[in-house]
């Protein structure tokens, strides 16, 4: 179990790394924790309108759009991921 959240996490880290709009900070938790800067509440209210939870954390030190995602199973994550890419891509 613990190998398939540490794969899952590098899948999310990854594929959050390729939008210009997030700073993705490395994780060696069960979560991923990104600054989605000014757009923070149309990402975190687009995700719950479609049911995925993330946590919004808003300003960490310099960082002033903080969002939490939980590495979850692989379907959950590819739920994220496929939501993230419809609304930035």
């Amino acid at each position: 179990a613990v190998q398939i959240i540490k794969e899952e996490r590098k899948r999310i880290i990854e594929n959050l790394k390729k939008y210009e709009a997030f700073e993705v900070f490395d994780s060696k938790a069960n979560f991923v924790l990104f600054d989605a800067h000014g757009s923070h509440k149309r990402v975190y209210n687009a995700l719950a309108e479609q049911g995925i939870s993330i946590r919004t954390l808003g300003k960490i030190g310099k960082h002033d759009g903080c969002l939490r995602v939980t590495v979850g199973t692989k379907e959950m994550n590819s739920k994220f991921l496929l939501a993230i890419r419809d609304l930035l891509g």
